[in-house]
């Protein structure tokens, strides 16, 4: 009893050190931030603000597609489940960086979810935004030609046979992994994956990660106006660099590494500075409104989040054999 009674004050205690810890990064940042915003033409801002706002809740929602796409009850909410994916993954900001993940798996249990069907959500999740990023990631690159352009840029030789190796390469490592793990994929999704609702995930978090770009993309016409790169442009290179923050293991919200992929990427058209720039103003914006829904989140987090107590724990995982 005494032990129930301490879990709720801990996840409070959690909470609010992560709100501090995001105030603190601000505050931090903030002579670079008002010397950006000095030169920022604010309507872009702004704009940048309210792309950021609809994106995290919606974003946040699609967890419960993808709980769904195991299994999960079909009725489960989406509301719901963005309550808790927003409350837990502003864990990421503590060090470590599994902290987001592991508390995910934790509360699921508010939606009726076991904790191993949890666990798996997170993998398939990941799967499925790794997909959509790199999907955002080619489409830009491509359609924009800055891909091309880097290429020539920082390769020698043909280009075509770098691309060409490039894409052998890479389907030499799926190859490889399926061999590797293929038995293990279709063992454990053997009669459970939904494929019509995973493929409706994908396509919502390919779709709202080029609204994400957008973001990105009025920052940086905010600060560069006409010299800004197009809007395919800077949605690839955002992609990357979402790719960069996540590979950079260790660091909360891959804080810094984005902004780096940002300024090396655009670096080769003289715009490298004012990229990073871009990133680090866009970065703020994000943490701001984050605080914002993460605050308000909270405060309502008994009608948002699910009772304390879990109802009826669904996990098809344990049935798999």
């Amino acid at each position: 009893m005494k032990g129930a009674s301490i879990g709720p004050w801990l996840k409070r205690l959690a909470l609010a050190v992560v709100l501090i810890t995001m105030v603190l990064a601000i505050y931090q940042m903030r002579h670079e931030l008002v010397r950006l915003l000095a030169e920022a033409d604010w309507r872009y801002v702004v704009a940048a603000g309210v792309v950021a706002f609809l994106y995290l809740p919606f974003n946040a929602s699609v967890w419960g597609l993808v709980l769904r796409s195991l299994g999960a009850d079909g009725a489960l909410s989406r509301s719901q489940s963005a309550a808790i994916w927003i409350r837990c993954e502003a864990m990421r900001y503590l060090p470590g960086g599994i902290w987001g993940y592991a508390s995910r798996v934790v509360e699921a249990r508010r939606l009726g979810v076991g904790k191993s069907l949890a666990a798996l959500s997170l993998t398939v999740e990941l799967a499925i935004t790794a997909l959509a990023w790199g999907t955002v990631a080619l489409t830009g690159l491509v359609i924009s030609g800055v891909g091309l352009d880097l290429v020539e840029k920082w390769l020698p030789g043909t280009q075509v046979f770098w691309i060409v190796g490039g894409v052998l390469l890479g389907l030499l490592g799926i190859a490889v992994m399926w061999w590797r793990f293929g038995d293990k994929v279709r063992a454990l999704f053997q009669g459970q994956l939904r494929p019509a609702i995973a493929a409706r995930a994908l396509f919502e978090y390919t779709a709202l990660n080029f609204f994400f770009g957008l973001g990105f993309y009025l920052t940086f016409r905010g600060l560069a106006g006409e010299a800004a790169p197009g809007f395919f442009a800077a949605t690839g290179v955002n992609a990357v660099a979402w790719f960069a923050g996540m590979l950079a293991i260790g660091v909360p919200a891959g804080l810094g590494v984005r902004e780096g992929a940002c300024y090396v990427m655009f670096q080769p058209f003289g715009l490298g500075e004012t990229a990073a720039a871009a990133a680090l103003l866009f970065r703020a914006v994000q943490m701001m409104v984050e605080c914002l829904v993460l605050g308000a989140t909270v405060a309502l987090g008994r009608r948002l989040g699910g009772s304390e107590e879990p109802a009826d724990i669904s996990d098809p995982v344990t049935q798999v054999s």
